[in-house]
């Protein structure tokens, strides 16, 4: 299957909720007195030893013994150190021993020996010590009364946690009510037992899935709040139930997957770590903060931005540093800690990630030693960090060391551990399922399957991950009858998926993933045998799948196309188009502006094309052409779209309400801030975000506000083809078409010889030829211009221009030199427009918008920036040129050496921003698209930025290689390339390349551009103009140069014959096209 399991986070969060449940006690045992002179302690505790063998009576002894037992407990507090639990224990009975039955002191010292037999009983996870310590309380309550009735439901509470026996549960809950139901029950005696049976509700919860548990317990907890907490030890506990509200809100969120639920669960543990007294111990605040950890992890499965990751390492990481030296629960920090990179990882794929998730696994190991449940956890974490290296790296002694790691952890689980048990057996099958995709052997698949049979034998009906264990089956079976192309594999596959199907919950939020793998299994069968019912099975279960509303946002998109896709293949368009325009809402609400660029990059490309589909669709379905157009606008290029919106001009806000302005340009300057200015344990986008759509939400309450920041108007989309007609060429697989825009009208244009296919094809090609412009041509810019009249060279000035908005792979193609390029030939785009790029409508808008404002400024004209990298043998010449032309426009110019704090630094003030020089595109992020320099590169995360808006810059001549290029096709609609980014940054007018470029030919395009913008004053349109001119003059020297003959080209190109499709171009050997590349991305 193509999608990661949520079940990945579900077991992120299970590790933190096991661990820090089994803190608790911990915690509270150890915080609540801690020494604050070790050194004072030790010499006391040696006093003592010297002389507790001096003659005395059995009292006198008896005290010594108890006072060596008090200060040994107290060091353990300090130290963590076992010996000094052991010895406590060992001087307390010694007291016990000497102590008269019926003594006064008695009672007392019982009290003391249960106190460190409590602490040994959590230390060693020994069940058998453990059943010994409760029936020491139960003799004690026997002897004592309710005294010791709140200890003795604790013990019976540990034990639950150690061993996980339901009877012990029902015990645990059944005696904390007792104690409740006390007289004496009353103000702060009443806090810890209120937090304990909510916890025990949370408990039940998780054993039985009744929702009515939670309820129980949030009721609890908000009575243990609503008692006056005035001493320091009440508000430290009062402090542990805010983290319990916390967790139980978490737990809800894993049910229910509620994004509320994950705000909550934040803010309760933001409340306790930000409440804790400065005098509470070390280790409490250790607890609180992995619980705060375990928020920003649920946070981030919510809404996918790592910042709340990286929150997650930074808190874990001043977790640790709180920590006394020495302290044991530095191995479960570190344990957590490489959790965190381990999750980390699994989004960016960071070799590093991975490397500190073993590196803490080892130092985790170092700091022993541990009981056997921590073991098997560190050799989980540890055999699950080897696998993922493995399947980066491919290196086998990592998969052989895994399958060692869990076959070692296996062997110590004992029958209160089977917990572990489907977990560890989970690894192994990911093992050889690993080494099965690396290796393709069939006796790997065999082992990953057998292991999956038997997590399912061992999971009960009911278990909550009983559904994900049959998915995984599933996908195994799916993997196999690949192979076989057996009917019995095919049929074993569906009816997997189908027991995971029956096995979930209807609100579990991951049921959407088993409903999709059961519709995709029947849509195969279909397929091989044609049944009909399995038609409307398949389409069924991708609609309940999409339906889904507990599930997250990004899997419901991704089944949402899944369905559109069917009910295309099918041959159901309208019902498709419906399901496109319930995906495009959840599009902005997958990607709110608090994530970050480089995550939204991360997400949108696995979301790519379908505002195109919906657009597509809407005119398959006879919608009006502006209403493909609203899709489009609305939807596609969100990075570049969202960014914009928070960089509008709002004078006409200030003007009429200035209170909300003043808060819209606050909100919107916090979420601009840009990437890397997160340092605390929190993140302000988030909430700035919310803050932000509140108000803009009342800006469009406001009379003549009623579009803010909406996409264009019918009207607007007219007005903004005053310059000249605008074309949008959506894409899709099943259709192309051509949006045309007219000051009067808009129009659909079908382009039924234009595919998708073919444009990937010439796309992925590095290098333009002559066949492709042919191509391009008859199936794009013929029909275009023919329905705009505009297929004649035109006799008189100005030329009329077009702007193009391609979509998809057409954004790497040069419309502007589509044509038929021999002598006497006009069947050319160059021949008959002026060609001019935009992204979108909207940019075309907000670019002309911000320039308006920036004209009527009185800011004295800007500087000629001009930088040339010296390696080039032909960059200084064109500098040298450029210098001259700009001085003769009246320009300052200024030289700027290669590196990138100059190059960027003097963008502020530049007027003309001239590069040139090597630039590479990132085949993977093209937010790391650059422009070379002697150091580190510009990239297109630098200059998205940069805000130049307010003086609105006149021209970005980006003289270098494919610096308009995207080589990652999953985001192509996305628009992160150089151009667009200088574009965005407040460039009026930007120009680049698509693909590589000659220098000596960067040059001269250059010098000839810069030319005719000087002899047109740098007119508005002057920048498109001169480089149209300047291709032209170049493209007639190619000509000639290659003396290409009419007649034996045929009569290809005459505009009535479309049969020339890109299979069919007949290769050339002439010279590389090197004056195709350059483009104008401009508002004028």
């Amino acid at each position: 299957m193509d999608y990661f399991l949520p079940g990945k986070y579900k077991n992120a969060l299970g590790g933190y909720g096991v661990l820090i449940s089994d803190l608790h006690p911990t915690i509270y045992t150890r915080s609540s007195e801690v020494g604050s002179d070790i050194a004072k302690l030790d010499f006391d505790i040696q006093q003592f030893l010297a002389h507790i063998e001096c003659p005395g009576d059995a009292s006198t002894r008896a005290s010594r013994f108890e006072d060596l037992g008090r200060m040994f407990f107290a060091r353990w507090i300090a130290k963590g150190a076992i010996p000094d639990l052991e010895n406590s224990i060992k001087n307390h009975q010694a007291a016990l021993t000497l102590t008269q039955p019926g003594a006064p002191l008695q009672t007392a010292r019982q009290a003391g020996l249960s106190e460190a037999m409590r602490a040994k009983v959590i230390a060693s996870n020994d069940k058998g010590y453990t059943d010994v310590y409760i029936q020491s309380l139960q003799d004690l309550f026997q002897s004592t009364g309710s005294k010791y009735l709140l200890p003795l439901a604790e013990a019976y509470g540990i034990r639950l946690i150690q061993f996980r026996d339901a009877e012990d549960l029902d015990k645990y809950s059944d005696l904390l009510q007792e104690v409740l139901d006390l007289p004496s029950s009353r103000g702060d005696l009443r806090r810890k037992p209120l937090m304990l049976l909510g916890q025990s509700y949370v408990t039940k919860h998780e054993v039985t899935g009744d929702l009515g548990h939670l309820d129980a317990c949030f009721e609890l907890y908000q009575e243990a709040l609503d008692i006056p907490a005035n001493t320091i030890e009440a508000t430290i506990e009062r402090t542990l139930v805010l983290q319990s509200l916390g967790e139980a809100f978490r737990t809800r969120w894993l049910r229910l997957g509620d994004p509320k639920d994950a705000e909550l669960s934040l803010h309760w543990c933001e409340e306790a770590v930000n409440t804790i007294p400065v005098e509470s111990a070390p280790i409490m605040q250790f607890g609180l903060k992995l619980a705060l950890a375990s928020c920003y992890v649920v946070r981030f499965a919510q809404l996918q931005s790592t910042v709340d990751i990286d929150i997650s390492i930074r808190i874990m990481v001043d977790a640790l540093r709180i920590l006394p030296e020495n302290e044991p629960l530095h191995s479960s920090g570190n344990l957590q800690l490489a959790r965190l990179f381990q999750l980390r990882y699994g989004q960016r794929q960071g070799i590093r990630d991975l490397d500190q998730v073993v590196s803490l696994s080892k130092k985790a190991a170092g700091n022993g030693p541990h009981n056997r449940k921590f073991e098997i956890q560190l050799l989980l974490i540890f055999a699950k960090a080897l696998n993922s290296r493995y399947s980066q790296l491919g290196h086998s002694e990592d998969i052989d060391e895994s399958i060692e790691k869990v076959s070692k952890a296996l062997s110590l689980t004992q029958d209160q551990d089977e917990i572990f048990q489907p977990e560890l057996l989970d690894i192994l099958a990911d093992s050889y399922e690993f080494k099965y995709k690396r290796l393709l052997s069939r006796g790997d698949l065999e082992m990953a399957i057998s292991y999956r049979k038997q997590i399912i034998t061992l999971l009960p009906t009911g278990h909550s991950e009983l559904p994900t264990a049959y998915s995984a089956l599933g996908s195994l079976y799916d993997d196999k009858s690949e192979i076989t192309k057996a009917e019995e594999d095919y049929e074993m596959t569906l009816q997997t998926y189908q027991k995971a199907v029956d096995a979930a919950l209807e609100n579990d939020p991951i049921r959407i993933h088993y409903l999709r793998y059961l519709g995709i299994e029947y849509q195969k069968r279909f397929q091989r045998l044609k049944i009909q019912s399995d038609l409307d099975t398949a389409t069924r279960m991708l609609d309940r799948a999409f339906r889904q509303p507990q599930a997250p946002i990004m899997f419901r998109i991704f089944v949402g196309k899944d369905l559109a896709d069917w009910l295309i293949e099918v041959e159901n368009p309208s019902a498709a188009y419906q399901v496109a325009t319930e995906i495009l809402p959840l599009l902005s609400q997958f990607t709110p502006r608090s994530l970050e660029i480089s995550d939204k990059q991360s997400l949108l490309g696995t979301v790519a094309g379908i505002p195109s589909i919906a657009a597509g669709l809407a005119l398959i379905a006879g919608e009006e052409p502006y209403t493909a157009i609203q899709h489009l606008e609305s939807e596609r290029g969100n990075i570049v779209t969202s960014l914009s919106d928070l960089r509008v001009d709002t004078i006409k806000l200030n003007l009429s309400h200035p209170h909300l302005a003043e808060q819209f340009i606050q909100l919107k300057d916090e979420l601009d801030s840009g990437p890397g200015l997160i340092t605390g344990f929190s993140n302000p986008r988030h909430h700035a975000d919310r803050q932000l759509a509140s108000i803009i939400e009342e800006i469009r309450e406001l009379p003549g506000f009623n579009r803010f920041l909406l996409p264009p108007s019918k009207d607007d989309l007219m007005s903004a083809a005053i310059h000249g007609p605008i074309v949008i060429i959506n894409m899709m697989f099943e259709r192309c078409d051509a949006l045309i825009i007219k000051h009067d009208q808009i129009i659909c244009l079908k382009l039924p010889e234009l595919e998708y296919h073919d444009v990937a094809e010439c796309a992925a090609q590095q290098e333009i030829d002559q066949g492709t412009l042919e191509w391009l041509w008859d199936t794009t810019a013929h029909p275009i211009l023919e329905n705009l009249g505009y297929l004649e060279p035109p006799t008189g000035s100005p030329w009329p221009r077009v702007f193009w908005v391609p979509t998809g792979p057409l954004i790497s193609m040069p419309i502007h030199a589509a044509g038929y390029h021999y002598p006497g030939s006009n069947k050319t785009v160059l021949d008959c427009v002026v060609s001019v790029y935009s992204f979108s409508v909207r940019a075309l808008l907000q670019g002309r918008m911000n320039a308006a404002r920036a004209a009527v400024s009185s800011r004295p004209k800007g500087e000629a920036v001009l930088i040339g990298v010296q390696n080039l043998p032909f960059a200084s010449d064109e500098i040298d040129r450029l210098e001259e032309l700009c001085t003769e426009m009246n320009l300052q110019t200024k030289r700027v050496n290669p590196y990138r704090s100059e190059a960027l630094a003097s963008l502020s003030q530049c007027e003309i921003y001239h590069f040139a020089g090597h630039g590479a595109t990132h085949p993977v992020s093209p937010l790391r698209s650059s422009l070379k320099m002697n150091d580190e590169p510009v990239t297109v995360q630098d200059l998205f930025n940069m805000r130049l808006h307010e003086h609105a810059p006149f021209l970005a001549y980006l003289s270098a290689c494919s610096t308009g290029r995207i080589e990652d096709e999953s985001l192509l609609d996305e628009g992160l390339h150089l151009i667009s980014a200088c574009q965005l940054a407040g460039f009026q007018n930007v120009i680049g390349t698509l693909q590589k470029a000659n220098d000596l030919h960067c040059s001269q395009v250059a010098k000839m551009t810069y030319t005719w913008i000087k002899n047109q004053k740098m007119e508005d349109k002057s920048v498109a103009e001169g480089l149209h001119h300047a291709i032209r003059n170049l493209r007639d020297q190619w000509i000639a140069k290659n003396k290409i003959d009419e007649g034996a080209r045929g009569d290809q190109g005459s505009g009535n014959d479309n049969s020339n499709r890109r299979r069919d171009i007949i290769p050339c050997e002439e010279q590389p096209i090197f004056w195709a590349p350059f483009v104008c991305f401009s508002i004028y």
